[in-house]
């Protein structure tokens, strides 16, 4: 996995770091699968706005986690980037050809 200028991004990394890279690379060239998509897309939304109601409802905010926090959670991270890929992917194609 060398760079255009010789370098390797991932060298220095731990082997577990350099697995979870790895993981999360292949999921987010995953996502750009456009088969699921509605599906995906369909289940993000649903997530993002009962997350949105349970802030909204809390009245302490730390009496109980969100149930969607990609902020904090890295598994939430991850999928909330795998909709950015699929969304950079699918704006792409809508791109001029020039």
């Amino acid at each position: 996995s060398r760079g255009p200028d010789g370098t390797d991004l991932l060298s220095d990394m731990s082997t577990e770091a350099y697995g979870k890279t790895r993981q999360a690379i292949v999921t987010w060239i995953l996502a750009t699968d456009t088969q699921s998509h509605l599906e995906a897309l369909g289940e993000f939304r649903l997530k993002v706005t009962a997350m949105e109601e349970q802030a909204a409802n809390r009245a302490d905010s730390n009496a109980q986690q969100l149930a969607f926090d990609p902020m904090n959670n890295p598994k939430d991270q991850v999928e909330a980037l795998s909709i950015f890929f699929r969304a950079a992917d699918i704006g792409h194609s809508a791109k001029a050809w020039e």
